[in-house]
């Protein structure tokens, strides 16, 4: 029972469990490598683009986190992660993001659906080669930490690394 004027402390997390369950039995990819739980309850490095289904959602003891189980749809393993819908903006966190952050960490759809193997390996690996496109620096690299365009239709991208990108007028990765 709740009387005139109290609050119920539950209700921010009752009204995410709508944001966790779209989750619930699909399909994701993770979006950048990350760590997770093995079932021996190892910490273990997933690389990007790995392909999960989210088998089961459980609250967790940290305020607005909820732990996912996944299994690996290649390799059958079920693997756990403790994730968020607030965005914690953690310092230090992989490329710049919060790896906890479930929206950014994992994708419903293959985001790497049309990009060719050998592509896709590298991008697994944080890599790029020449005449990648636009789309698959970003999901090697992540986003820039700064875009240049030139007056000839070069665009550079710069990256807290150090790393430059030169893209030529078609979009494909020149340098």
């Amino acid at each position: 029972h709740t009387f005139r004027g109290a609050f119920d402390l539950r209700d921010e997390f009752t009204s995410s469990n709508k944001d966790y369950a779209r989750y619930l039995d699909k399909q994701v990819y993770t979006l950048y490598a990350t760590k997770m739980k093995n079932q021996k309850g190892e910490d273990v490095r997933v690389v990007k683009l790995s392909r999960f289904k989210v088998t089961k959602i459980q609250a967790s003891e940290r305020e607005n986190y909820v732990t996912f189980t996944l299994k690996s749809l290649n390799s059958g393993e079920v693997f756990t992660k403790e994730v968020t819908v607030a965005n914690q903006d953690v310092i230090g966190a992989g490329d710049g993001n919060d790896e906890s952050y479930v929206a950014e960490l994992f994708s419903l759809g293959d985001p790497g659906k049309d990009v060719p193997a050998a592509h896709r390996d590298l991008i697994q690996k944080g890599r790029i080669a020449k005449g990648f496109t636009r789309q698959e620096v970003l999901l090697a690299k992540g986003m820039p930490m700064k875009k240049i365009y030139r007056e000839n239709g070069v665009e550079e991208w710069a990256y807290q690394n150090g790393t430059i990108v030169r893209f030529d007028k078609n979009g494909k990765v020149v340098k």
